[in-house]
């Protein structure tokens, strides 16, 4: 039999039971930190209803709905690629996720909005609240290691546990032939002027250069702060270096 009519032949096939094999058949593929409540839809196109994902350390965070369409022929590559859509009350999120053979996550063309609050893993300080907003997101993650980055991330409408308006941040990370992988991290006003430089190297660790100002009165004592970071220059900004891993 030819070669060629016989890949088109299984590609067929496997195209036909994706078709018509229900969603709750991917529940089987779902990681033991990841449950669905409410399945719906075919293995092909298909939805998870309340999809409650426990990530280590956090309290488990449950979404309305997550959609998706796979791209079967990717398959007959040893890799498997959605589009996925994820809605809920509070935030919702687009883009494409493929992952390979060799344990490679690849996202593409992500663009996402959450409220940041106590519930948001990871998101920000004890009491803190704000908004995020992404796109253009281009991730590659391998062996817990970060492999590729670019996109727009921007935090806005902080705010800490009293109250007090901390202002919003944009961050844009460019295009990187290869790691560190360096983004550009300003304010979009508020009251802190905030320039720096955040770079992150393969290993998840980070490193925060550039200076930090209070923009016009200071009523919210910021000033005090930002002293211990050293003497301002003669504009008044302040240094800000820092140094991290994300865990």
């Amino acid at each position: 039999m030819n070669r060629r009519v016989l890949i088109l032949g299984i590609a067929a096939f496997l195209l036909a039971l994706l078709v018509v094999l229900p969603a709750r058949w991917v529940g089987g593929l779902l990681p033991s930190s990841a449950q669905c409540a409410e399945w719906s839809g075919t293995i092909w196109r298909g939805q998870c209803g309340q999809l409650t994902v426990q990530v280590p350390g956090q309290t488990p965070v449950t979404l309305e709905s997550a959609g998706w369409k796979l791209h079967p022929l990717t398959l007959l590559r040893g890799r498997l690629m959605a589009d996925v859509t994820i809605v809920d009350a509070r935030g919702d999120a687009t883009g494409r996720i493929e992952v390979t053979r060799d344990e490679l996550l690849i996202l593409r063309g992500v663009s996402a909005h959450a409220q940041l609050d106590p519930q948001f893993p990871g998101g920000l300080p004890a009491g803190w609240r704000g908004r995020m907003e992404m796109q253009g997101l281009d991730l590659d993650w391998q062996a817990n290691t970060l492999r590729r980055l670019q996109g727009e991330f921007s935090f806005v409408d902080l705010r800490d546990e009293r109250g007090h308006d901390i202002g919003s941040f944009h961050a844009s990370f460019p295009e990187a032939a290869a790691p560190p992988f360096k983004g550009q991290i300003t304010d979009m006003g508020g009251p802190l002027e905030l320039r720096a430089m955040l770079e992150l190297t393969t290993e998840r660790n980070w490193s925060l250069n550039g200076t930090i100002a209070v923009r016009g009165g200071d009523d919210t004592g910021f000033r005090r702060y930002l002293e211990a970071l050293g003497a301002p220059d003669a504009s008044g900004r302040y240094p800000l270096s820092a140094t991290g891993t994300f865990k």
